[in-house]
């Protein structure tokens, strides 16, 4: 008699875990996790943003763009006065862009999602905002299609 066994489908992510990598996540825990906890709280942040900007015209919510490009240009002219060297202007600088964009994205796409709303007349979903986070990290996405 032929024992049949489970067979392991590519996108089950308990397959490729060993007992060895199960004891160590369960000591440090799994870093997509984490990732995904930060972000997921993030997207409850545009949650909460929603009601502000669907109070907004059509105009306010345009001028929401020149806004946020006025906050970013401000926040690298302070970033790079304050640079000395070269060597740390360059790092500064990729540091500096990343967090101005991180300090602004859930009101970018708190944003975004409104004027979706208004003009396509569909509502990103939570996990869509997670998707374009994750893009914004510049890392890679992988969705599921209804």
């Amino acid at each position: 008699m032929v024992k049949k066994t489970k067979e392991k489908k590519p996108t089950d992510k308990l397959a490729d875990k060993t007992a060895l990598t199960k004891f160590l996540q369960g000591v440090f825990g799994d870093a997509q996790k984490k990732i995904l906890k930060k972000l997921w709280k993030r997207a409850r942040l545009i949650d909460e943003m929603e009601p502000k900007y669907e109070k907004m015209s059509d105009e306010e919510l345009k001028a929401q763009t020149e806004k946020f490009k006025k906050q970013i240009d401000k926040a690298l002219k302070q970033s790079r006065e304050t640079e000395n060297t070269e060597k740390k202007a360059k790092k500064n600088k990729e540091l500096s862009d990343t967090k101005i964009l991180d300090e602004i994205l859930p009101e970018a796409f708190a944003v975004a999602r409104e004027a979706s709303k208004r003009v396509l007349k569909m509502r990103p979903y939570d996990v869509q905002l997670i998707g374009g986070m994750v893009l914004n990290m510049g890392a890679v996405a992988e969705m599921k299609t209804g």
